[in-house]
């Protein structure tokens, strides 16, 4: 279904939603750089999660980060874990806690305003997804994150969103 308005009503509530998330729950500063339609074909990043999800529309949200990003990150997500993990566990287990909590808000979110349900996110890291023009509506989201606090840049985390258009 193509409704360019309803793709916008859930493109803002998406990236709102994830500034919140972001600045409560690692209280860090995520400011929105732009976002818009995208024609790209795919993505790859180092650090890449796909949260699919269904209702009104239907479609995957991408989460994807660069290396520099993902380390920078790792300590402010790492403080918000209450559990034990070995040293090579940790990494995975912090990266997969934030992708957890980002794909819970939006959930009980967008299921208030459009009964759309976010399904278990997969981890894409390091591989190519391939993201053909004709099956999809295509949009991006770029966030500068940062530490205010002590005046650190942190990266950017780019979201797509890969809406189906049947």
């Amino acid at each position: 279904m193509n409704n360019p308005e309803l793709d916008q009503r859930f493109i803002l509530t998406i990236s709102s939603s994830f500034i919140e998330i972001i600045t409560e729950w690692l209280n860090v500063t995520a400011i929105s750089e732009g976002y818009g339609q995208t024609s790209n074909e795919g993505l790859c990043y180092e650090f890449c999660s796909g949260i699919p999800f269904t209702g009104t529309i239907s479609g995957e949200m991408f989460i994807g980060m660069d290396g520099f990003t993902r380390l920078l990150l790792l300590p402010y997500i790492i403080t918000h874990l209450d559990m034990e993990f070995t040293h090579s566990q940790l990494v995975e287990a912090a990266m997969n806690s934030l992708v957890l909590k980002i794909a819970k808000e939006f959930s009980e979110e967008l299921d208030a305003i459009s009964h759309i349900k976010m399904l278990e996110p997969r981890n894409l890291n390091h591989k190519l997804v391939p993201l053909a023009k004709e099956d999809y509506r295509k949009y991006m989201m770029i966030y500068f994150i940062r530490d205010d606090e002590n005046k650190k840049y942190l990266g950017r985390i780019y979201l797509h969103l890969v809406l189906d258009k049947k």
